[in-house]
C-alpha cells in the first residue's frame, strides 16, 4: 500500500481502502480500478491523493529512507526525537510512533544527502535581553484587566459579526460588508481558493465564497487572517513572528483535516480558526509579562520541559488559559474560546471532542517542527484525546501529507503580514 497525490494516479492502479467523497459518502470501494474518468471526479470532490496497492517487486525496490545511515547515526535520530518528548509523551502512543518515524525519516534523508552524519544539538538556554523587573502577584484578572492594554479586534470583524446578528442579515449584506476592506476580500478568497477547501472550480467574488461556506463560516475565516495584523513588536529573542504564525496555521490545518476524518465537517472551519487562535495567549504574555515569559524561557530549557510547564512554574498559569480569558473577553463565541482554553486540557472543556482534535493538531506541528510557537520541546499529549478521535495509525501519514500540503498554499495569506 502506498499514498499517491491525485496529479500522479494513473490508469489501472487499485484502491487499498474505500474513498470517501464530501460527506463521508464512499464514492469508491477498496479494490476498485482507477478509470481516466475517476481521475477527473476525484479532483472535482476535493480529494488530495488516495492510498492505492503496490505489487510485491515494487515494495522490494523502495528502499527505506534509513538506507545509507550508519545505524548508529538512526539511532542518534530517535534519541534526539524522544529527547524533544522525554517529558509527558507518550512514545508507545501510535500517533507517537508514526510521527516519529516520519520525522525520523526526513530527517535521516536530509543527513544523508548532506554527506551521511547526523548532528544535532540541544539550543543553549539564553535568557531574552529583558531587564524589566517582574510584576508583583501577576494574574490573569490582573493582566485583562485594563482595557488599554488588550489588543482590539479590528472594526471589520464587529461589522460582520453584528450583520450576523441582525435577522434580516443575508449573503448579501455579509458580503458588502467584507468588500469594503479590499485586503481581507483579496486574503479570504485566497483561502477559499486554495487547498485547503479544494473547490472544482474558481471563486471570484466574496457574495460566491459566502454562498458556498456560509456566513458564519466567512466570519470566523474573517476573525483568524484580521487577528495577524495585531500582534506585531513581538523581540525575536521570544519568538519569530513568522515561525510563530507557520505553526499556528499548520495546527488549524490539521485541525481541519483531522475534523474532516472524524466525520465532524460542519466543525472544519471553527477549528481552523481555533488552530490559528490558539497561542493567541503567548503572544500576549510575550507583550504583557515579558519577564516572566524570559525566565520560563531558560527555565524549560534547563529543566527540559515543555515552555507551557515552565509558564504553570514561573507564572502559576499558562499562554492556553490566557487565550481563552482573552477570546471570552472580545466576546468570541465559547465554541472557538473553549477549545482554546482546554487545548492542553482537552478533557476539562465542554466539547471534549473538538478540544481533543485541537490538542492533537497542535502536537502534530510541533512534532513535524512546522513553525514554533516558542517551545522546543513538546508538550504533553493525551493519548485519551487521540483514542477519542478513533482514528487508525495507519492514517497518520496521509493526514500529514494532506495536511502539509493545504499548508503550502494557505500560510502565504498569513506570512503577507509585517514582522512588526
Amino acid at each position: 500500500m502506498k499514498y499517491v497525490h491525485v496529479d500522479d494516479l494513473e490508469e489501472g492502479m487499485v484502491l487499498s481502502s474505500d474513498l470517501a467523497g464530501p460527506g463521508g459518502r464512499v464514492m469508491l470501494q477498496k479494490g476498485a480500478v482507477i478509470k481516466e474518468k475517476y481521475l477527473r471526479s476525484l479532483k472535482v470532490w476535493g480529494i488530495s491523493g488516495v492510498y492505492v496497492e503496490s505489487d510485491e517487486e515494487e515494495e522490494e525496490n523502495t528502499t527505506s529512507s534509513f538506507s545509507g545511515l550508519p545505524d548508529d547515526q538512526v539511532e542518534a535520530i530517535y534519541a534526539f526525537l524522544s529527547l524533544r518528548g522525554e517529558k509527558n509523551v507518550p512514545q508507545g502512543c501510535p500517533l507517537v510512533k508514526e510521527l516519529f518515524r516520519i520525522v525520523a525519516e526526513r530527517m535521516a534523508q536530509e543527513a544523508v544527502s548532506s554527506g551521511g552524519i547526523f548532528c544535532e544539538e540541544l539550543p543553549l538556554p539564553e535568557r531574552p535581553p529583558v531587564y524589566l523587573p517582574r510584576k508583583e502577584n501577576l494574574t490573569v484578572e490582573g493582566l485583562l484587566r485594563n482595557p488599554q492594554k488588550l489588543f482590539s479586534l479590528p472594526d471589520i470583524y464587529f461589522k460582520i459579526k453584528q450583520v450576523l446578528e441582525s435577522p434580516k442579515s443575508s449573503a448579501a449584506h455579509i458580503a458588502e460588508v467584507v468588500e469594503k476592506d479590499t485586503s481581507l476580500s483579496a486574503k479570504l478568497l485566497q483561502i477559499v481558493n486554495s487547498a485547503l477547501y479544494g473547490f472544482p472550480s474558481r471563486i471570484d467574488t466574496i457574495a460566491r465564497a459566502v454562498t458556498i461556506i456560509g456566513s458564519r463560516e466567512l466570519a470566523s475565516l474573517s476573525l483568524a487572517v484580521s487577528v495577524t495584523d495585531l500582534f506585531k513588536g513581538i523581540p525575536k529573542a521570544f519568538v519569530d513572528m513568522r515561525s510563530f504564525w507557520e505553526h499556528s496555521v499548520a495546527t488549524g490545518v490539521f485541525a481541519r483535516v483531522l475534523a474532516d476524518k472524524i466525520g465532524a465537517k460542519k466543525d472544519e472551519d471553527r477549528l481552523f480558526v481555533g488552530g490559528v487562535l490558539h497561542d493567541i495567549g503567548r503572544i500576549f504574555l510575550f507583550r504583557h509579562a515579558p519577564a516572566e515569559m524570559a525566565d520560563a524561557m531558560v527555565l524549560a530549557l534547563q529543566k527540559k520541559i515543555p515552555l507551557l510547564e515552565a509558564e504553570h512554574e514561573e507564572m502559576g498559569f499558562s499562554h492556553a488559559l490566557v487565550g481563552g480569558k482573552l477570546l471570552e473577553q472580545w466576546k468570541i463565541p465559547k465554541a472557538l474560546w473553549d477549545p482554546v482554553r482546554y487545548h492542553h486540557l482537552p478533557d476539562k472543556a465542554e466539547d471534549e471532542i473538538m478540544a481533543s482534535v485541537l490538542h492533537v493538531a497542535d502536537f502534530m506541528a510541533n512534532t513535524l517542527s512546522l513553525g514554533s510557537g516558542g517551545s522546543w520541546f513538546l508538550p504533553p499529549l493525551s493519548e485519551k484525546a487521540w483514542n477519542i478521535l478513533k482514528l487508525e495509525a495507519s492514517e497518520v501519514e496521509h493526514i500529514v501529507l494532506q495536511g502539509e500540503r493545504q499548508l503550502k498554499e494557505v500560510i502565504q495569506v498569513f506570512l503577507k503580514v509585517p514582522e512588526a
